[in-house]
């Protein structure tokens, strides 16, 4: 099964042949910060240059939003959209997110 990244790296900033497959020190990091119940696990088998951005933007709230709000909802109107399991734990993460850690 494929999957289609194509929309992702450019929103992310990445250019796909550059994209880092491999989950980076702070990801980890993060991931050993979050609650025993969000493993993330869909996240960071299917997507962890995702995951890396989110990670990097974690600590700057302005930045948060940028990163999650077009994760969550397609403004451009052409994405494949990620599997159910994965927009659940971004919305997931992202409701922590704005609720516990941000406080917005």
């Amino acid at each position: 099964m494929s999957v289609n990244h194509q929309s992702l790296p450019g929103r992310l900033g990445f250019r796909r042949k550059f994209v880092n497959w491999a989950l980076e020190p702070h990801a980890i990091a993060l991931l050993d910060t979050l609650p025993p119940d969000m493993r993330l696990l869909g996240l960071r088998r299917n997507f962890p240059h995702v995951l890396n951005q989110i990670a990097l933007d974690w600590n700057q709230p302005e930045k948060m939003q940028r990163t999650i709000q077009p994760l969550l909802i397609d403004l451009r109107g052409n994405r494949q959209g990620f599997p159910s399991e994965v927009r659940q734990e971004i919305a997931e993460l992202a409701d922590y997110y704005f609720t516990a850690i941000s406080g917005k």
